[in-house]
């Protein structure tokens, strides 16, 4: 009966060694992202810890990466998070920054590679129903609007804005043109890159045994 007892206050004070350990370190996690310092080393040891919502680790530590403009590491991360079987109410959030990581790792003048990747980014929000692709009944309203702007970007590379010029008009001319118009589409892709740069939330998420801290729900627009 001793040994039983022993063994249940060894078992007990293991669990609670590994919380403590958890709770320290998500909070020196938390107050080095916050205060600017993107460090995924530390992030390297809850992939063990913390068994019970792995999906969490991953999360965050595509966040890091994403702060870092790491956006190839952060979309990896995010695929990781989502093989790892997060909450239903939690999946859109996840693939909310992975379509936002996808914009932001554009960096192509090719028209045709922009659109492919924005297409993709579109595609990642069709997953899980998150955004819809028929009408606006999607999962999440910030996938839905997400969605449009991606599909507003596609739309001026499909329809550049019409020209007033004559039809005797020169080559040299049109080409012009033809830069203008591809020099909109950039400008208008760099000013979504920067304000989801700018509007995405800083949190970052723990799992629930260490606390409620707020959940990054997704771009705000």
């Amino acid at each position: 009966m001793k040994k039983f007892l022993k063994i249940i206050i060894i078992v007990f004070s293991l669990i609670l060694i590994k919380l403590i350990f958890s709770t320290v370190l998500n909070e020196t996690i938390k107050v080095n992202f916050h205060n600017g310092v993107y460090n995924s080393k530390l992030i390297k040891a809850l992939y063990v810890f913390n068994v019970n919502e792995s999906y969490i680790v991953y999360y965050n530590d595509g966040n890091i990466s994403y702060k870092k403009n790491n956006y190839d590491d952060a979309i990896e991360k995010y695929d990781d998070a989502l093989k790892k079987n997060p909450p239903k109410e939690r999946v859109c959030d996840i693939r909310i920054n992975k379509s936002l990581a996808i914009v932001n790792r554009i960096n192509s003048k090719d028209n045709k590679t922009i659109y492919d990747e924005l297409e993709n980014a579109k595609i990642n929000l069709y997953e899980d129903g998150c955004a819809n692709k028929e009408d606006d009944n999607g999962e999440s309203e910030k996938a839905e609007k997400l969605e449009k702007e991606i599909q507003k970007l596609q739309d001026e590379l499909d329809n550049p804005s019409d020209s007033d010029d004559s039809d005797d008009q020169n080559q040299d001319n049109n080409d012009d043109n033809d830069e203008d118009d591809t020099k909109d589409v950039e400008q208008d892709l760099r000013e979504i890159q920067k304000q989801a740069s700018r509007s995405r939330q800083d949190d970052m998420n723990d799992s629930e045994y260490i606390g409620n801290f707020k959940y990054y729900s997704g771009k705000r627009w």
